[in-house]
């Protein structure tokens, strides 16, 4: 039913979409980074206000083996990471466990199956542990 109603979203909510996650929306990265970065920020966004999905990030990005240039988080470097470790960081997320464990798991199936990039088809995006079909569509519309 969710997923209908993503297929079939008006353009004010679309708008109020965009509005919503335009701070992952980041133009000063390249598109496979921002994409990568909105891929997260849904994993994290499942039950979780908002404002705590941008503090995690901003957090990862704080941590200098994740995010060596403190801009963009990467894939590779994410895929190699200890979800206990990331666990521990994002602490204040809730389900931060099973999150951490998406998040490292997600960013493995991207560098391993789609090169580092992240998927731009919806049924590829839901291969991705964590991303459903409403996330996917969020992914689409946001992305």
């Amino acid at each position: 039913k969710m997923e209908e109603d993503m297929d079939n979203i008006t353009e004010e909510d679309r708008k109020k979409m965009l509005e919503k996650w335009a701070p992952l929306r980041d133009e000063t990265l390249e598109e496979t980074s921002r994409r990568f970065q909105i891929v997260i920020g849904a994993i994290l966004s499942k039950q979780t206000q908002f404002s705590m999905v941008l503090k995690a990030i901003r957090t990862m990005k704080e941590n200098k083996t994740l995010c060596p240039d403190g801009k963009s988080l990467n894939p590779e470097k994410l895929a190699n990471f200890e979800w206990e470790a990331l666990h521990r960081m994002i602490s204040f997320v809730h389900y931060n466990k099973q999150k951490s464990k998406h998040i490292v798991a997600a960013s493995k199936l991207i560098v391993e199956r789609f090169r580092g990039v992240v998927p731009t088809q919806p049924d590829q995006t839901q291969l991705l542990p964590g991303i459903g079909p409403m996330l996917s569509s969020v992914i689409d519309i946001v992305g």
